[in-house]
């Protein structure tokens, strides 16, 4: 229905109906040639969804190329790649669905590693209580070791201002390694000075390795040393 007379060139607003759609068309469209009361428009500035619905609707009525078609209709070419509103959504789909499954994976490797690192504490833990008991020097006599001194280091006599006789017997506490050697030294007795040169002397000391049932195995024992001197 047309409210009055048009001329080429003019730009109008039209409103129809397409089969199959419930809300009419809307768009704009410029006079190309008018007759009468029949005028050739052109539509202008289609959206994509109505050139979509115009498309099929003339597919359905001529039964021939859409691009032809659609050209005898709005008389202009249609956009060859018209955005159909599902894919968007399939690619949103598919982009949640991906972030989902990396989320789970992410998940599942952290919580396969605080496993691992648990069971692996827990194996370390064990495994150094259980060399920490095996490893717990045996107690042997201060004479049974001594036989079994292989190298030994003279004290040095502590320096004092004026030349004095330097005596004394200190008795060290003393934990031989598997090896011999000797890997802690503790002052039991005797002079503060005298335990300090002494125990300075035995670090450097070692011993035959001690062994039970044909194994080496740590030991503690006692040391005395004995000052007998005068400082120069």
């Amino acid at each position: 229905m047309l409210a009055g007379e048009l001329a080429p060139g003019d730009l109008v607003g039209v409103a129809f109906r397409v089969p199959e759609v419930e809300a009419p068309i809307r768009a704009r469209a410029l006079v190309r040639h008018q007759a009468r009361l029949q005028c050739g428009l052109s539509f202008v500035g289609l959206l994509p969804e109505q050139q979509m619905i115009i498309e099929r609707w003339s597919r359905r009525m001529a039964g021939i190329r859409p691009a032809s078609r659609f050209q005898e209709i709005a008389g202009t070419e249609p956009r060859e790649t018209a955005p159909i509103p599902l894919k968007p959504q399939r690619s949103g789909q598919r982009y949640r669905i991906l972030l989902l499954g990396l989320a789970i994976l992410l998940v599942i490797g952290v919580g396969g590693w605080w496993r691992w690192h648990q069971a692996w504490q827990d194996l370390e833990s064990r495994v150094q209580k259980e060399s920490v008991s095996q490893e717990q020097p045996v107690k042997v006599s201060a004479n049974l070791m001594e036989q079994r001194l292989i190298h030994k280091v003279e004290p040095v006599l502590p320096e004092t201002d004026q030349p004095a006789p330097v005596q004394g017997v200190v008795v060290l506490d003393v934990v031989i390694g598997q090896d011999g050697a000797v890997i802690k030294v503790r002052p039991l007795s005797g002079p503060d000075v005298l335990a300090s040169a002494a125990t300075d002397a035995v670090k450097w000391w070692r011993y035959q390795p001690y062994r039970m049932n044909d194994q080496a195995v740590g030991v503690e024992t006692t040391v005395t040393v004995e000052f007998q001197g005068t400082n120069p």
